[in-house]
């Protein structure tokens, strides 16, 4: 029995020096974890009279989207003020450096434009930093979220009745882009501070 013994102590001392000579030989490969779908947030709204001023900022004047008739009824009287000349909703942080479209998906040739506010401000004050996309176009918007911005209004520069669906996707992997350091070459159009 001592020589059977001998033998099964052998083969199992080989056979646990073998062990760890494999699994050193062959590492085994972490899978990697595909990053996280990008972050997408839809708002859908709608807005009846279009509100309109003359933006003496630009050289020449020129007409534009008046976002500040919302914004100033919205602060006065919150949600209630939603639909007349505009829509408000927050951004989703998670979209910031992402992009956004604006699809118009109904009313009487609506063109449809999107001012983004870092704070809304008060009844007495302008609002914050604000950028806005105004393209004169019956099909909507799109472009780049910014960074830092945590409003949204849709005003209508012309038309009646409309009705839009708004939609934005983070960047890819999930995490918003850091705030840009200046407006580069195709950026969003600044708004005065009378938005």
């Amino acid at each position: 029995m001592t020589k059977r013994w001998s033998i099964l102590i052998g083969v199992l001392v080989l056979v646990l020096a073998i062990a760890p000579m494999d699994a050193l030989g062959q590492k085994k490969k972490k899978k990697k974890k595909p990053p996280p779908p990008p972050v997408e947030q839809v708002v859908e709204g709608n807005v009846t009279f279009p509100a309109v001023f003359l933006d003496t900022a630009v050289t020449p004047p020129e007409p534009s989207c008046f976002a500040r008739v919302h914004r100033t009824l919205f602060l006065q009287f919150g949600d209630q003020a939603q639909g007349y000349f505009g829509w408000h909703f927050e951004v989703d942080p998670a979209t910031w450096g992402g992009t956004f479209k604006l699809e118009v998906t109904g009313g009487q040739s609506p063109d449809l434009d999107v001012t983004y506010y870092t704070d809304l401000g008060d009844l007495t004050t302008g609002a914050a930093a604000t950028q806005s996309y105004e393209t004169r176009s019956t099909t909507g918007e799109e472009g780049d979220i910014p960074a830092n911005m945590n409003h949204v209004i849709v005003c209508m520069f012309t038309g009646l009745d409309s009705s839009f669906k708004y939609t934005g996707i983070g960047p890819a992997g999930g995490a918003p882009a850091p705030a840009p350091s200046g407006s580069p070459a195709g950026s969003p159009t600044p708004s005065p501070t009378s938005t």
